[in-house]
């Protein structure tokens, strides 16, 4: 049997000929009805000849295509068989020793005997379903394309036909419009006249001064218009990512809009902190539905563990639009401009029609304790900036969503204007195999690489072996497997490719926390 990703591929080549046959059959339609009133006939046929063309360059380009990937995962299930059946014979080698030299044989070794032969026979199986497949695609790929050229060839004839009977009037169309293009021409000699009489030099110098202030008025009319919209609506320096849209994508939007979907079963959090996100986000999304007002939060904790995600997750939920800032980007503005710069942040976000989550990430850098004395004087002048503009914990359209791993340098006026601090802590080893589980069924099934029945049976051991690894971490290592498989093992993920790549990572969060020890001493 085919898998997910295969049939899912197969669908969609299949669509995509489909729907470029709907295409060219829509437009062969229109352009034969217009054809038989004059209209289209040359430029017609060629498109007709060449989508006729394109269409078995495609078929021939996709049955191409489906048979080199299915030969690649032939090669990959024949790799398996191969070991498999390595297996097998060394468990019958076994056998037969111990029978020969009249030792007993136990029931287990004949039961995984048993088991590897069953499961060969169906790697085999399969492998002939799947060579199946890809000869009954290749056939009807191929039939849908001449069923396809065929129809083009007779819309063509249709178009010819309708063409010759018409060619009397295009030619005394053509006749008319060469008419009109003398009588045309004769117009601009006769202006060309007028121009030149000396006669008439004062009328036509007020004309020009007339159109060359008419178009500078013009341009620089344009130009203030556009810096006034870009001012008020596009997006300030201070956010590095809003779904809020600028001028220019809400152009784009014009001609298709992109489906924005949740991720929010991604999130594996212990579930004492999931209840409190939880909370959050339903009160956040009640607040927005009676038009209350939005409080500030803020996550705390190592970096890596989900405070981002869930933030542009909660404005989603919310029905809230999302902006991202960190605390470090104001150190690219002259001293002066980072405050303007903040007021600017403000007055955008203030605009908004959907009410706004802005997320600050590293809020310490900006927003340090002013009585520290660690903290400079353009730190506390920031601080100061801010806290003039937000006075208290809740505020009608705009929430604030502050993200730290010290939340013990955050300004004591800071603190006074957050209604809420969760805790992002290091995933316990439940979490970590969920985590684990979740990245390796999400981004194999996205890589098109095979995963042996081994590495998903040693989940549970890996996760022990990850102790204290953040979810970023285990994405980073599951993503460097998958690496592993595809350039050295031929695009298969065993339980020890897989583990040679989690010690190598264990190995270095060690060293990383030596480093961090010694650096803090």
């Amino acid at each position: 049997m085919l898998d997910k990703k295969e049939v899912k591929m197969l669908k969609e080549r299949t669509k995509r000929i489909i729907l470029f046959s709907v295409f060219v059959g829509v437009f062969c339609f229109s352009n034969s009805v217009y054809a038989e009133e004059g209209g289209l006939g040359r430029a017609t046929m060629r498109f007709l000849v060449d989508a006729a063309q394109e269409v078995g360059h495609r078929v021939d380009a996709m049955a191409d295509r489906t048979v080199e990937y299915f030969e690649a995962r032939q090669a990959a299930r024949q790799k398996v068989e191969a070991k498999q059946a390595e297996e097998i014979k060394a468990l019958e080698d076994h056998i037969r020793g111990r029978e020969e030299s009249g030792l007993c044989v136990s029931d287990t070794d004949r039961d995984k005997l048993n088991r590897a032969k069953d499961e060969l026979e169906r790697h085999k199986k399969q492998s002939e379903e799947l060579a199946q497949k890809a000869v009954n695609f290749s056939a009807k790929a191929a039939d849908a394309g001449i069923e396809v050229s065929k129809n083009l060839g007779m819309a063509a004839g249709d178009v010819i036909r309708a063409q010759g009977e018409k060619a009397t009037k295009i030619g005394m169309a053509e006749a008319a419009a060469r008419e009109q293009g003398m009588a045309s021409i004769a117009k601009v000699k006769e202006w060309l006249r007028w121009v030149k009489d000396p006669q008439n030099i004062i009328p036509v110098a007020a004309v020009t001064v007339a159109s060359i202030g008419a178009t500078y008025v013009l341009y620089q009319g344009i130009k203030i218009s556009s810096n006034y919209i870009e001012s008020h609506l596009d997006q300030p320096t201070l956010v590095r990512v809003s779904s809020r849209l600028s001028m220019r994508e809400r152009i784009k939007q014009l001609f298709g809009a992109q489906e924005i979907t949740s991720r929010m079963s991604d999130i594996i959090i212990e579930p004492k902190t999931w209840e409190q996100l939880l909370d959050v986000a339903e009160e956040t999304k009640k607040a927005k539905e009676f038009g209350d007002n939005l409080m500030n939060v803020m996550f705390y904790g190592p970096p890596g563990t989900g405070k981002t995600m869930f933030a542009k997750e909660l404005a989603l939920h919310s029905g809230l639009d999302f902006a991202m800032m960190s605390g470090a980007d104001f150190s690219q503005f002259d001293e002066g401009k980072d405050i303007q710069e903040l007021h600017k942040l403000f007055d955008w976000a203030e605009k908004s029609k959907k009410g706004l989550v802005i997320f600050v990430d590293e809020a310490e850098v900006f927003l340090a304790d002013r009585g520290a004395a660690s903290t400079d004087t353009r730190s506390k002048r920031l601080t100061d900036a801010f806290l003039s503009r937000v006075e208290k914990p809740t505020s009608k359209n705009l929430m604030f969503v502050f993200a730290t791993n010290h939340p013990e340098v955050i300004d004591k006026a800071v603190l006074s204007r957050i209604g809420r601090q969760i805790k992002f802590d290091i995933p316990a080893i439940t979490e970590r195999t969920k985590i684990l589980d979740l990245y390796f069924k999400k981004l194999f099934e996205s890589s098109g690489v095979v995963v042996d029945d081994s590495v998903l049976e040693d989940i549970d051991r890996f996760g022990k072996q990850m102790d204290g690894f953040s979810p970023r971490q285990i994405e980073t290592t599951v993503e460097l497997i998958i690496k592993a498989a595809r350039y050295k093992t031929d695009g298969v993920v065993t339980s020890g490719v897989a583990e040679k790549i989690i010690n190598w990572k264990v190995d270095e969060l060690k060293e990383q926390l030596q480093r961090n020890t010694v650096s803090a001493a």
